[in-house]
């Protein structure tokens, strides 16, 4: 069977949604800042706040705002939940009992964007500029031809972060530090299993889904950008018992770098 990208990444939003959206109380808050462009391009500093004061999380922004980056995504996870995640489909082999890949790619705005992914010693990338693609596979590119779909769809492993958890789903986070991250100011936003169980019931259905049936163990930090809303770094993990009563254990880091820094794309 060949190789398909396309379900490695809706594995990647699959997990991650199951994880960190499980925080998540309303998401309508953060979708509706996330589609509001002229927040990201009219930020400005945050407000005057006394110093004991919990920092306020600036509105959520999505990847696609920001004038170029680089990014890269590594998801790997252990136990039998590899089935439900439809990772055999990657292959056209069945699932093992531990899988790691990774997701890389660079974003330059409008029209321009990147991913590259790796698994199980297969590599596929794929190429958007303008109207136009390239595809390389076994380290053939082919192209260029007509773009099968936006540029903006190949940096959604890395902008679902957004979507899916600044906003409301940051609100049973503590993010009462700050730092500087990736060259960015940040908040330091860290939940733990606690912050997970508050909302876990509204999640059943995905929990179900991936084949959990029960999270005995989470912990995550999201660095949002002081300036802007988005998640410049990202790190989860999550462990617990599957439906068939058998350990699992997923882990998640997402990283944006070289912010504004990105001038070329390169088929």
């Amino acid at each position: 069977m060949p190789f398909r990208a396309g379900s490695a990444l809706f594995a990647i939003m699959l997990a991650a949604s199951l994880v960190f959206s499980a925080c998540s109380g309303d998401d309508d808050k953060g979708s509706n800042a996330a589609g509001d462009s002229s927040i990201a391009a009219e930020a400005t500093s945050p407000p005057d706040v006394d110093s004991t004061a919990v920092p306020i999380l600036p509105a959520a922004a999505s990847l696609s705002e920001l004038p170029s980056y680089r990014y890269e995504v590594t998801f790997e996870g252990t136990g039998s939940i590899a089935a439900s995640l439809g990772i055999g489909e990657l292959t056209g082999e069945p699932a093992g009992e531990s899988f790691k890949y990774t997701v890389k790619g660079a974003w330059i705005a409008p029209d321009q964007a990147q991913l590259e992914l790796s698994f199980a010693g297969q590599q596929v990338k794929q190429t958007i500029i303008g109207t136009q693609q390239w595809v390389t596979l076994a380290g053939v590119t082919s192209g260029p031809v007509p773009a099968d779909g936006r540029a903006e769809d190949l940096i959604l492993a890395a902008s679902f972060i957004n979507e899916s958890t600044i906003g409301s789903t940051l609100d049973d986070f503590d993010c009462s530090e700050t730092e500087e991250v990736n060259g960015v100011d940040t908040l330091k936003c860290v939940g733990d299993l606690e912050d997970f169980q508050q909302s876990e019931d509204q999640l059943r259905t995905l929990l179900d889904g991936a084949n959990v049936r029960e999270v005995t163990d989470f912990d995550s930090t999201i660095w949002v950008a002081e300036q802007g809303g988005y998640a410049v770094k990202a790190d989860m993990r999550v462990a617990g018992k599957t439906g068939d009563n058998r350990d699992f254990s997923l882990k998640l880091n997402v990283n944006i770098r070289d912010i504004g820094q990105v001038t070329e794309i390169k088929p």
